[in-house]
């Protein structure tokens, strides 16, 4: 129970024993009972759907030395522990436990984590790997409440792993802890509201002290003054507050609900009135979540020799770099086939599909002459041909933190004009342009044309991703000899288009004088163009994109210097400015403008400028090429700024600025969307513009009802004082009267009140103490008084008063 219950029971207890109102007790035990049993069903169905999530207990085989060596005996998850072995089931299973694959390799969901239904090939840890670290061997762990689709077993030896955490201290359990504790809010409407209450308490002292006296001076006995006192301090505190404020909070919780919004923590309902920043990821939030193959620039080709998406039959087989790509496209994935249908990444699935390869996957890698359980080759028409095979041997997958995934592909063919040696080792890498730019080989022909043609693309709001080869001589390569050194291939440009949602409703937030913010894992100028078609930037606006020069010296703090994206010349894409100045030149120039930067130069500027940070922030609009951690730490910077920050996000990359925003919205329905106190249903940001407008409908709501029946308790406060003066008080009758027929009606009405149709710049006021309702409620509270003490006095001086004797 809190607080204000238990002083409702004593309350109860003291108008009825003390007091005899037993009408009005009986009503007031009613109404907190049913606000009471409201909480406790609302509560009670939130930790019902946790639990489902939670409680998900199952049988596993644990490894137990018997006489014969180790058995595996099955048990309950239950009584897992770091240190057992388990096996994992060839078809599959929910992990009920962080561990680390030994042997095998594993398929595995994890939108329970990421929020995106992508499967993600598990790989068993090395033998050479003597020290184990979590963050470098990610792909190698098995997460609690990840879905295992299907294993794969090396020499028909089961699939292992060993656990290494189990119950809260798994990743799993600690979202959980993240739900069942949130973390507080510095919400300042709450903060005042503690302010107000300190305010009445000290008013409840001072109406005990009168009371004590006016009753003291006319001789009454040491028990009545004592009840009266207690009795003083119920009347200062609104019996039916918190009751009215739990009730219009749940009728903007069901609003949100009949609108595909779902709300998992309602005390973040309030807040959302408070927003005045709002950032949002790009891919899957403001744009659709598939690509489309636009084209592919092959290295070394004119900027017009490009390969075009309408060809029907895949990529020409014609030339040395076409080749590669080919296979390249073909290999670099972590696509799975299950049930005869491709499941993955929609990018790799899309560039796979291009090239019309086969893909064949076995259970076993002994199974096949590659000695690997991946295998793709091309259609050829020609059966008499001997067809190539190519084996993925080992999958680097994808990192948002390095931006770029990797495979060793092992070539198995006979024809002797093939273009590559009988059975050698490969490794096909792409990833962002910049990143595999400055894994490859350097070569000013190539480098020129990237430059150019990236530029080109990015600018017309395309995603581009690069592509790169090179052979290995090796088949025990080490990491640094995999990813260095590589042959530039080319580009494979995509389309992404807009939701139709979104610049409606990006224009709807600006109007209502919102911070817009992009920020994203993808290419600066890609997230240039797509700001500019949603308006976060107007056509009179300038950009500045912020760099930092690292001088040759790496003990020099690197040089602050900024150009104007408008007037970006090819040969300053990748971060080379023409003019060097700092911040408040650019202030000067002219008021509307906005900075963007990347996430490398976010890393030097927050080491070396965390004076400017703030300032950054602010102005700043467009931030690309963000890791999770960094998206996280740029809605800390806005929240120091003292921005009320909101995140939507559709959960993958996402969840870690969902869960710091002050209020977060995702728009994926996976468990993943428990990061975030709100789920829309509904796949787009319009949901949004929704939330803010019953998020400030609900504040506005709270706002008056906490006015209204503060002056209320202070009016009654007044009249009790002035009735003491006489030895008197209200009867049973006229409290019921006004605090049930009066008081609760109006109160529960002011819930019903419905948001505004358009969002408006003006936002509802979020501080109780400030100069206007402070100024209200005194000016109320005066005149009442006079009208109060001129009504006692003029009835005390009517002839046909007659004084009650005592």
């Amino acid at each position: 129970m809190t607080p204000f219950y238990v002083f409702q029971v004593f309350s109860i207890l003291l108008w009825s024993a003390a007091e005899s109102y037993y009408y009005y007790s009986a009503c007031i035990f009613l109404m907190s009972v049913v606000s009471l049993i409201a909480q406790i069903v609302q509560e009670r169905m939130m930790e019902r759907a946790l639990k489902k999530t939670v409680n998900n207990i199952s049988t596993c085989l644990v490894a137990r030395p018997g006489r014969e060596g180790v058995m595996f005996e099955e048990t309950s998850s239950i009584n897992l522990v770091p240190g057992d072995v388990i096996q994992i089931p060839s078809s599959g299973c929910i992990m009920q436990c962080d561990a680390v694959l030994n042997s095998g390799t594993a398929i595995v969901n994890e939108s329970m984590l990421t929020g995106e239904s992508v499967p993600i090939t598990k790989t068993s840890v090395l033998d050479n790997e003597l020290v184990f670290n979590e963050k470098d061997h990610n792909r190698n762990i098995l997460y609690c409440g990840t879905c295992v689709i299907q294993t794969r077993t090396v020499n028909m030896q089961p699939v292992t792993a060993m656990v290494i955490r189990t119950g809260f201290l798994t990743t799993k359990g600690s979202l959980i802890c993240s739900i069942l504790y949130p973390k507080s809010m510095d919400f300042k409407f709450t903060k005042d509201s503690y302010k107000y209450v300190a305010a009445l308490s000290c008013v409840a002292v001072v109406g005990m002290v009168y009371t004590a006296c006016c009753m003291a001076l006319n001789g009454s006995v040491a028990e009545d003054v004592i009840i009266r006192m207690l009795d003083i301090v119920t009347i200062v505190v609104p019996p039916a507050l918190p009751a009215a404020l739990t009730y219009s909070i749940a009728i903007a919780q069901y609003r949100l609900k009949r609108n595909s919004i779902f709300c998992l923590n309602s005390k973040s309902i309030n807040v959302c009135g408070s927003l005045d920043a709002f950032c949002f990821d790009k891919t899957g939030t403001l744009t659709e979540d598939g690509l489309d193959i636009y084209c592919i620039q092959p290295c070394g080709s004119p900027g017009n020799d490009v390969i075009s998406s309408n060809s029907d039959s895949g990529i020409p087989l014609s030339s040395y770099y076409l080749d590669h790509i080919r296979i390249n496209m073909a290999s670099c994935h972590s696509l799975v086939c299950l049930d005869g249908i491709f499941c993955g990444d929609p990018i790799d699935l899309k560039m796979f599909e291009y090239t019309q390869w086969h893909f064949i996957e076995y259970e076993d890698a002994t199974m096949t002459d590659l000695k690997t359980p991946i295998v793709v080759k091309p259609k050829l028409e020609n059966q008499e041909k001997m067809i190539p095979e190519y084996g993925v041997l080992k999958q680097m997958p994808f990192s948002s933190k390095l931006q770029r995934m990797s495979v060793i592909v092992r070539s198995q063919q006979r024809p002797a004009d093939s273009f590559d040696p009988l059975n050698t080792f490969s490794v096909y890498a792409k990833g962002s342009p910049e990143t595999i730019s400055s894994l490859s080989i350097a070569h000013t022909g190539w480098q020129k044309m990237l430059i150019q043609v990236l530029v080109h693309y990015t600018r017309q709001g395309f995603r581009v991703l690069a592509l790169a080869w090179k052979p290995l001589y090796s088949d025990v390569p080490t990491s640094d000899q995999i990813e260095s050194s590589l042959i530039f291939l080319g580009l494979i440009v995509m389309e992404n288009k807009l939701k139709k949602e979104t610049i409606s409703t990006i224009k709807k937030l600006k109007n209502a004088d919102l911070k817009i913010v992009m920020v994203t894992g993808d290419n600066l100028l890609t997230a240039l163009n797509i700001a500019q078609k949603c308006f976060f930037i107007e056509r009179n606006e300038s950009v500045y994109f912020i760099s930092l020069d690292t001088p040759n010296n790496s003990v020099d703090i690197p040089l602050l210097s900024f150009c104007q994206i408008n007037e970006f010349e090819d040969d300053h894409f990748l971060g080379v400015s023409s003019s060097e100045s700092n911040l408040k030149e650019a202030e000067v120039k002219q008021t509307k403008y906005h900075f963007a930067i990347t996430g490398k130069m976010w890393k030097l500027f927050r080491s070396h400028y965390p004076d400017l940070v703030s300032k950054l922030v602010v102005r700043g609009t467009i931030f690309a090429r963000f890791s999770p951690d960094q998206k996280k730490q740029l809605v800390e910077e806005l929240q120091a700024v003292g921005y009320y920050v909101g995140m939507c996000g559709d959960g993958a990359n996402d969840c870690g600025a969902l869960k710091t925003a002050h209020s977060g919205i995702s728009l994926s329905e996976t468990e993943a969307s428990v990061a975030s106190p709100f789920t829309s249903k509904q796949a787009n940001i319009s949901c949004v513009v929704r939330l803010v407008r019953e998020g400030r409908c609900a504040l506005a709501t709270s706002f008056g009802i906490f006015k209204f029946m503060t002056a209320y308790s202070m009016n009654q406060f007044l009249i009790a004082c002035i009735f003491i003066w006489n030895l008197t008080l209200l009867s049973d009758m006229q409290f019921m009267y006004q605090d049930i027929f009066m008081l609760t009606p109006l109160s529960f009405t002011f819930c019903f009140t419905s948001s505004y149709k358009v969002l408006v710049a003006r936002k509802p006021m979020i501080s109780l103490v400030a100069f206007t309702p402070l100024l209200s409620i005194v000016t109320n509270l005066a005149l009442n008084l006079a009208t109060m003490i001129f009504m006692y006095y003029f009835t005390k001086n009517q002839t046909w008063l007659v004084k009650v004797q005592f």
